[in-house]
């Protein structure tokens, strides 16, 4: 279910709300119980792992991926290394 915020009209009192549909009415303001909200557009936040950050070529140049393995000598995190590996062969 998506969560949805809202600002209430009466108080200004932002509250987060999860409804099934964007249809279904907000429940009335926590604060002051007004039922005159208004919806709002919040961020979102999408995540990858640290391989799926070093698998896109945009997130390091290769240039950059080669120096890091220079400078570390060989010592770098498993998960690093693999991302690494799989950048080197594209």
């Amino acid at each position: 279910m998506p969560i949805f915020e809202y600002e209430c009209q009466t108080c200004d009192h932002l509250n987060t709300v999860l409804l099934k549909t964007s249809k279904q009415l907000p429940p009335p303001c926590t604060s002051c119980g007004s039922k005159d909200q208004k919806r709002l557009i919040s961020n979102t936040a999408i995540t990858k792992s640290v391989t799926e950050r070093a698998s896109d070529v945009s997130w390091i140049d290769r240039n950059l991926a080669s120096r890091i393995k220079k400078k570390s000598k060989g010592n770098l995190n498993p998960t690093f290394k693999n991302a690494l590996t799989y950048m080197n062969a594209q």
